[in-house]
């Protein structure tokens, strides 16, 4: 039952979501559901982090980024992780997904950063 629903749900794909969800439509392509924009209209730390990662899955690296950049840091975060499962799984070693982690873990705290950077000027400018 649970699968199936699931595949429901995959096939209905975006559409199904904002059926699914409420909220107040900020003119864009989904709802205001954020607590902190709907109560001072500025974005908050983590506002645009799931187009950032829809944008990442498809490839749209600038547009990601532009959406919100810990979001970008996490969509690329996922890639690298995925090819280094995959090169441990066919060399038989975990030294690449090891070595992945160790980047990102090193990366982390630059993307931290860069995120309430970028959020800091969106609300100076706001």
């Amino acid at each position: 039952m649970a699968v199936t629903l699931s595949l429901s749900g995959l096939g209905a794909g975006a559409a199904a979501l904002d059926v699914l969800r409420g909220g107040d439509w900020d003119g864009a392509r989904a709802p205001v559901l954020c607590s902190f924009r709907a109560r001072t209209g500025l974005p908050c730390l983590g506002c645009g982090g799931t187009q950032s990662l829809d944008r990442m899955s498809r490839g749209d690296w600038r547009g990601a980024l532009a959406a919100n950049p810990l979001g970008a840091f996490l969509g690329a975060a996922l890639w690298l992780l995925a090819a280094g499962g995959a090169a441990s799984v066919a060399s038989g070693r975990a030294v690449f997904v090891k070595s992945v982690l160790a980047a990102l873990a090193a990366l982390a705290p630059g993307a931290f950063v860069w995120n309430f950077v970028a959020w800091w000027l969106a609300v100076g400018n706001g």
